[in-house]
């Protein structure tokens, strides 16, 4: 992956100059690294020059923004009873999309968003798991009973004040049936 400088706002790169100073809203750089710097430019006529660079600086890796499954129950066959081939796998990414590498304590809770068929998610509705390295695994889920309709969802929690609380990332997985 390429980091790229993006820009959320109207003028987006091109920003009139108004009273001598050209303001940017909105800019960012979508993947962490070092050694970054920007470089400015303008078509005026001036006396000097027409382009600069600035310092170089970090981009770190930003607070939990989403979920994003690589395996989930839907990706296989699932049998009523059985331990879902493959296990539930989801990355913890933040805005730009970089993995949350450096947490290893944070954790995914995974439930049911939808259980039409009343089957019961086992070793538990609810089940937790600990990042590595912003990787969650999910072991030995599995759900009791055939239906159709089944459908995950996966809660980002992070500790505050030594306790896990529940975030607003979450995510889910699609439809399913065993």
């Amino acid at each position: 992956d390429d980091a790229t400088l993006e820009c959320k706002k109207e003028y987006g790169f091109s920003v009139p100059i108004t009273k001598g100073f050209a303001s940017f809203e909105g800019l960012y750089i979508n993947k962490e690294g070092s050694h970054y710097s920007l470089r400015f430019s303008t078509d005026l006529v001036l006396n000097g020059a027409t382009e600069v660079v600035s310092n170089i600086f970090s981009v770190g890796v930003g607070p939990a923004a989403q979920i994003v499954l690589i395996k989930d129950a839907s990706d296989g066959t699932v049998v009523g009873g059985k331990a879902f081939t493959p296990q539930p796998r989801a990355e913890v990414r933040d805005a730009g999309g970089n993995v949350l590498t450096i947490d290893s304590s944070s954790a995914v809770r995974v439930s049911f968003y939808s259980n039409p068929s009343r089957g019961s998610l086992s070793p538990v509705d609810g089940m937790i798991a600990t990042l590595r390295e912003g990787i969650v695994q999910f072991r030995g889920l599995a759900v009791d009973k055939a239906g159709s309709g089944y459908r995950l969802k996966y809660d980002f929690l992070y500790y505050e004040d030594e306790e896990l609380v529940q975030s607003s990332v979450s995510t889910k997985g699609e439809l399913f049936q065993s």
